[in-house]
């Protein structure tokens, strides 16, 4: 069928399928990599006046300073230990810094860097990272890598002990 001079009225914008593609394809290119919330303009600078000074500087917060092992109360030597009928078993733990060292019976040990990520009450939340499994420390087995590590620790009132898989651990 023939058009008469004139395209009929639902082909008067695109006249075929391929073209309509071809305008919406236009329009996602052109609009890929912009950020609608930025101006495609320049905005001119203004300078600060009487009115705008406040705005421009606002007020300084101060910086909430960083959660660090000492800062929780994690440093310094820890020791606790247990007795489950016929065997026991003991575990000590030392914070130098973000480091720390675990060495305990039956011969087991690790060591690596401890990053404080929240504290709420007296739940301390933090991350073992830097992991070595030294089997007993004091000889320094053959260095195995662990992965990193998120646990929580239930910190004392007193800050003398916390509590860590199920182990009471004191500050000694």
């Amino acid at each position: 069928m023939k058009y008469g001079g004139a395209m009929s009225h639902r082909f008067s914008v695109f006249p075929s399928v391929p073209h309509l593609l071809l305008v919406v394809l236009g329009i996602f290119v052109a609009n890929c990599g912009s950020d609608p919330r930025q101006p495609e303009y320049p905005l001119p600078d203004v300078a600060p006046t009487e009115d705008t000074a406040e705005a421009a500087d606002p007020p300084a917060t101060p910086a909430t300073p960083a959660l660090t092992p000492e800062s929780v109360g994690l440093s310094g030597r820890f020791h606790g230990g247990r007795s489950d009928g016929p065997v026991g078993m003991s575990q000590d733990w030392t914070f130098t810094g973000d480091r720390y060292e675990m060495e305990g019976y039956p011969s087991i040990g690790e060591r690596g860097r401890i990053e404080v990520l929240s504290r709420t009450g007296d739940v301390v939340r933090v991350r073992f990272t830097e992991r070595v499994w030294c089997g007993p420390c004091e000889t320094r087995g053959p260095d195995t890598p662990r992965d990193p590590q998120e646990v929580e620790l239930r910190l004392s009132p007193d800050g003398r002990s916390f509590e860590h898989n199920g182990l009471t651990l004191t500050r000694q």
